[in-house]
């Protein structure tokens, strides 16, 4: 059976929250080794510290549908791609996968009170392109001595990778982490 391209959102969602109509209840479990910073962007798009949640951590937040959310490494302060999920508050056996390996995490409109939303932050399995791409950042190298020697499309894939921000092709990365089932994902 041949593999599924990953698809593209049918919408461009903002990277910036809009307003504050739409309650929604997220989980956020890190499931990694590492300790990641859990930032929200504000109305400017601008990233906020909202706290750090250390290896085996959860940790639930009140936010609202219109309302981004990015996951960093804390020590190498990179995006760290998460799984999203949405199900009943009460129930492990009916969750929703929304999205694996994205790099915004967007809170769903939920049907009702009862409802909520997750997020598992894996530790994720690296391209040899992820791999090069962090020595880059931490060798300091400009993008100047980069343009010397490497191909243009792979500077734009680095400016992507440095600022962990999606482009229309980038939202979700072509690998797969491994799928976390419902008992992963909640307490």
């Amino acid at each position: 059976m041949e593999e599924e391209e990953p698809r593209e959102p049918k919408v461009d969602l903002p990277l910036r929250s809009l307003n504050s109509l739409h309650r929604c209840l997220l989980y956020i479990r890190n499931n990694s080794r590492r300790h990641v910073n859990v930032r929200w962007l504000n109305y400017e798009g601008e990233e906020q510290q909202y706290f750090e949640l250390e290896p085996n951590g959860l940790k639930q937040v009140n936010t609202f549908t219109t309302h981004p959310w990015i996951f960093r490494d804390s020590s190498r302060n990179t995006i760290v791609p998460v799984s999203a999920h949405k199900g009943m508050r009460t129930s492990r056996q009916s969750t929703e996968l929304m999205g694996t390996n994205l790099r915004v995490f967007h809170p769903p409109l939920l049907a009702s009170d009862q409802e909520v939303a997750a997020v598992v932050i894996w530790d994720k399995v690296y391209s040899l392109r992820d791999v090069c791409f962090q020595k880059f950042i931490d060798l300091n190298i400009t993008y100047e001595e980069l343009a010397k020697h490497v191909p243009k499309h792979v500077i734009s894939d680095f400016e992507l990778f440095r600022t962990g921000l999606p482009l229309s092709r980038a939202v979700q990365s072509p690998e797969q982490d491994h799928q976390p089932n419902a008992d992963q994902m909640y307490l």
